[in-house]
């Protein structure tokens, strides 16, 4: 059983499917916005994409991370959807706790929203038309979402930390979900050092950037990966926290596995890239600070219990890190590249469940889980829990140079005069964007 707002709706059945598959084909990218990716932030790591595919009925789908959301389309009929609205008033959106129940266990997702129902079949009626007093015989496609589709519209705000805690913390009391009671930071390594004053957005353009991608950026930049609980409250997870937790979940539902089970430590380092190697952001020559060093940390010099004596596979990761320089953070290159290469593996080794359960069981949300589906049954089996693990591939963690500090830097001289030309080719030069300053 499904319920919205105490309002239990329609038996979701392979009929009702089949009418969203082959009679109506909704248009089920419509509740999708874009990434934003100005030029204001594109040097920032791109957290999880929104997934595009057509709506399931049933399947609460529930992905990791702060830059894409939950979803799920159940069919009500028209008195159940004015049983919902009357439950939840007809405010900013329809806001309701979400219960899934396969007869023995159940989920309850707290501050759900319902975003502007779709009619799958609708009593005629002319363009002007109030809505009807009486319910009738229309059919509703309902999708529901959790808060982090509202939040995909705000920008951040312009709050400055000198702690990695304090930026993600002031970012996150910015897009609390209302419905929740905070969130908790693992504690992040000292050797990450400190933000300096580019991730303080007001050196940006608020306006243009999207706050959950800088948020989630900070998140990922420091080895870390945010998860959004069912009682609506943020968790920013280290690699190790959620690889206890995963197990911990793991060993309490074993005996319900029906299909899938456990990635093997032995082959996930088999396809780790055999070193990964970290180049830091140069500070321009104004500074009077000369360029920085890249550095390559392998996996077989980490001592990671899973990886054994395993050196990986013949490849390597190339990752850009923005910690300042020894004097501005106190830690050294080389100690922030180990720390780097060591939670970029440890999220490799801490993944491993790749599994269907049965029944609706309270997988709890890790960093550790790329995504967790909750199935009522559709097509005649039985309710399921699908848990699915990270992607094996780096997916731009650590984000790209910040070329944006050159562009930001002042070039002397009068305007459109040979000097201002000759400095602004120097300029060029000693931040390797040209190799002849002479012409």
């Amino acid at each position: 059983m499904i319920t919205f707002a105490g309002v239990p709706v329609l038996d979701q059945t392979p009929e009702l499917q089949a009418m969203l598959d082959g009679i109506w084909t909704p248009d089920w990218d419509h509740y999708r916005r874009q990434m934003n990716t100005n030029n204001k932030v594109f040097h920032l790591p791109v957290g999880q994409q929104q997934s595009l595919q057509p709506p399931k009925l049933g399947v609460l789908r529930w992905p990791t991370g702060l830059t894409c959301w939950a979803t799920m389309y159940v069919m009500a009929s028209d008195q159940q959807l004015r049983d919902i609205i009357n439950a939840t008033g007809s405010g900013y959106g329809y806001g309701g706790t979400l219960v899934i129940d396969d007869g023995k266990n159940s989920i309850s997702v707290v501050g759900v929203q319902l975003l502007p129902p779709r009619p799958i079949s609708q009593t005629l009626r002319k363009w002007d038309d109030s809505y009807p007093t009486k319910a009738n015989d229309d059919l509703w496609l309902l999708p529901l979402v959790d808060w982090r589709y509202y939040n995909q519209m705000s920008a951040g705000v312009s709050y400055y930390a000198n702690t990695w805690s304090g930026l993600i913390g002031g970012q996150l009391t910015h897009f609390q979900i209302p419905y929740g009671t905070g969130y908790t930071i693992d504690t992040i390594p000292t050797q990450y050092g400190t933000p300096d004053n580019d991730w303080w957005l007001g050196n940006l353009s608020k306006t243009l950037v999207p706050g959950t991608q800088y948020t989630q950026a900070a998140i990922e930049h420091t080895g870390g990966m945010c998860s959004t609980t069912l009682d609506a409250n943020y968790r920013v997870w280290r690699p190790l926290n959620a690889k206890a937790a995963q197990k911990a979940a793991w060993d309490a539902n074993i005996n319900n596995v029906i299909a899938g089970g456990l990635l093997n430590n032995q082959d996930i380092a088999n396809a780790c890239p055999q070193f990964v190697s970290t180049n830091f952001d140069d500070y321009p020559v104004s500074s009077g600070l000369s360029a920085r060093n890249g550095y390559d940390v392998y996996l077989n010099t980490l001592s990671i219990a899973e990886a054994g004596t395993v050196s990986g596979t013949d490849a390597n990761l190339a990752v850009h890190n923005d910690a300042p320089l020894a004097g501005y953070s106190g830690v050294a290159d080389a100690v922030t590249a180990v720390q780097v290469a060591k939670d970029y593996y440890n999220w490799r080794f801490a993944s491993r469940v790749d599994a269907t359960f049965r029944g609706i069981i309270n997988w709890p949300i890790s960093g550790a889980d790329y995504c967790v589906e909750w199935s009522t049954g559709l097509y005649g089996t039985q309710p399921t829990t699908r848990v699915y693990p990270l992607p094996m591939h780096d997916w731009n963690r650590f984000g790209a140079p910040q070329v944006k500090r050159i562009l930001r830097q002042a070039i002397t001289g009068s305007k459109g005069g040979n000097v201002a030309l000759g400095n602004l080719l120097t300029f060029l030069k000693n931040n390797g964007i040209i190799d002849d300053s002479t012409t």
